[in-house]
């Protein structure tokens, strides 16, 4: 079977790692897959490495930052559609093509990794139901935010493949210090800012305390990336470290991770790959982060709550227990597999094919 995917991004987040393992499990099965991206950038080597016939196309992808300008629904297929057997559009981003896709009797699946609020996710989530042969989502709680009514419209629950538990020894650092880590997209809500806050309040309650952060801002995004230069400008203990490809490594220059996101998360991958690497994690307790957070063993805080946040840093500087390596065998270990996913893209492709 040939799929193309539709995928609004090059870079290395979340569900561009996510759709890197799909598309090796998916070439794993005999499938061709053809991916279209609308620039160039480091996803591009990586899956034709993979085998997949990779293209860069100009494709409408729907972004906040572009308002009223970017709802304009396309009127051509990209080129990779069309000899495809099935079209997955990954991310609801991609949801303009529906109307053309149907039009055109293209039969398609749409892959949904995000939770969007407001009326605009509402009309996105609807017209994604309506319109898709088939749906998958990340998390239980991304699968509650798309369809009212489950009974009616069961989206297959796909959970992102969880790395193999192998802890990292630590980077020696200072002795007394606690070392945090946040690393994520610098768009105003994955908490890099709130991490500085709450790591600063801390520190005032004597505890010594270093913050690494890193992530880069999407196009449209600067301000935000400006606004964290800014919070962590003449402070020793805080350093932003850029954009990072592989995130793996970083792990070993800490004692504890942060998600700290302000906005309900479809998932938290990064709170998996905390894991594989043996550190624990502060979460956010809402959507699908706190999926993942207890599927770790992490600790859950309120979203946007600085002083919940800095306790939480306060515990883990104080007790060693809450700085050890999580355990192998907690729940991410089963629901995260290899099997699992294998399973979950072969029951959506029976989906969409028999419809």
């Amino acid at each position: 079977m040939r799929l193309a995917f539709l995928h609004g991004s090059n870079d290395l987040y979340g569900a561009s790692r996510v759709l890197v393992g799909d598309v090796e499990l998916l070439r794993a099965q005999g499938h061709e897959v053809a991916v279209a991206l609308p620039q160039d950038g480091p996803l591009t080597g990586i899956l034709r490495e993979l085998g997949a016939d990779v293209s860069v196309e100009s494709l409408r992808v729907l972004r906040k930052v572009d308002g009223a300008a970017g709802m304009r629904l396309p009127t051509r297929l990209p080129t990779v559609c069309e000899n495809a057997d099935i079209v997955v559009l990954w991310t609801l981003a991609l949801a303009a093509y529906l109307p053309l896709l149907r039009l055109r009797r293209r039969r398609v699946l749409c892959s949904v990794h995000e939770i969007l609020p407001g009326l605009a996710g509402r009309l996105l989530a609807v017209t994604a139901c309506a319109l898709s042969h088939a749906l998958m989502v990340n998390s239980r709680a991304t699968a509650q935010r798309l369809t009212r009514d489950l009974r009616r419209q069961k989206p297959q629950l796909a959970y992102p493949i969880a790395p193999p538990y192998r802890p990292l020894a630590r980077v020696a650092g200072a002795p007394d210090a606690l070392r945090l880590l946040v690393m994520g997209r610098v768009n105003g809500h994955k908490g890099h800012i709130e991490a500085v806050r709450a790591a600063q309040l801390a520190r005032d309650a004597g505890e010594e305390v270093e913050l690494t952060l890193l992530g880069g801002a999407f196009a449209g995004q600067e301000p935000h990336l400006a606004d964290l230069l800014a919070a962590v400008d003449g402070l020793p203990w805080a350093h932003y470290g850029g954009e990072v490809s592989e995130p793996r490594e970083f792990f070993r220059w800490c004692d504890v991770v942060l998600i700290p996101s302000t906005k309900p998360e479809s998932f938290g991958l990064v709170a998996i790959e905390a894991w594989a690497a043996g550190r624990r994690v502060i979460a956010s307790d809402q959507g699908g982060l706190s999926e993942a957070a207890a599927m770790v063993g992490g600790l859950v805080i309120a979203a946007g709550d600085i002083v919940a946040l800095s306790q939480a840093i306060v515990h883990a500087a104080r007790d060693p227990a809450a700085r050890s390596a999580p355990p192998a065998n907690a729940p991410v270990g089963e629901l995260c597999t290899l099997a699992a996913r294998e399973s979950a893209w072969k029951s959506s492709l029976r989906q969409v094919a028999s419809r």
